[in-house]
């Protein structure tokens, strides 16, 4: 919850709006927010405690080394990106914003370089 409350930050911002702008401005916006994440945890919790009590998932200390983690995590946002950008790719299509136009900006964003130099 704390990192979709950095990102509605940052946006708001880059926007120059107020935090409470994005969706908190009505009454018990931010309250109902809270008890859905505190009841999502606690189902969440129930569903993994059922399942550890009935062994169908089992909990070990964990062993693997900070680059392993490092890599997968590395890994696991490349793929996330990728979805989002044929996403976006595919939403763009019959919009008029012409798809070719993400790669260029991506390569733009990570060379500094125009592509029409």
């Amino acid at each position: 919850m704390l990192i979709v409350v950095a990102a509605t930050f940052v946006v708001a911002r880059i926007e120059r709006k107020k935090l409470l702008f994005y969706g908190y401005l009505r009454p018990h916006n931010l309250s109902r927010l809270i008890a859905g994440a505190v009841w999502g945890v606690t189902a969440l919790s129930a569903m993994i405690a059922a399942l550890s009590k009935a062994k169908v998932i089992t909990f070990h200390p964990f062993q693997a080394s900070s680059a392993n983690v490092w890599t997968a995590g590395v890994g696991w946002a490349f793929l996330f990106l990728l979805v989002g950008i044929w996403k976006e790719w595919k939403s763009a299509e019959g919009s008029g914003f012409p798809p070719d136009l993400w790669i260029k900006l991506i390569y733009m964003s990570l060379t500094k370089k125009d592509l029409d130099q």
